[in-house]
């Protein structure tokens, strides 16, 4: 499996906006900064150019939306979501699949 990895991670910058940490992806539906717990996510395809359009799409979606998509879409997808204890991640059927053959 010839693949390309992406990763999209939220960097806040320093300083906050109304109480929360200023992200560089905005949420184009709100034309504001994401405020989700999504920390990171990480596609895995063929083409790299896709797996970044998808990384940042399933970013500003957030876990619980952008890991339906991915699996709808059968995507290879690691969300590394914060909790109140550090980090939590999700992975989807396809993403487990590729990465248990490795």
């Amino acid at each position: 499996f010839d693949s390309a990895r992406r990763q999209d991670d939220v960097h806040p910058a320093p300083g906050e906006v109304d109480g929360q940490r200023v992200a560089h992806i905005l949420d184009p539906r709100t034309g504001r900064p994401l405020t989700h717990r999504l920390a990171s996510v990480t596609v895995i395809d063929p083409l790299a150019v896709r797996a970044d359009a998808f990384d940042t799409a399933l970013m500003v979606l957030g876990t619980d939306e952008g890991m339906a998509l991915a699996t709808k879409l059968n995507l290879a997808a690691l969300f590394i979501e914060r909790t109140n204890d550090g980090f939590a991640e999700r992975v989807t059927p396809r993403f487990e699949e590729i990465t248990a053959k490795r």
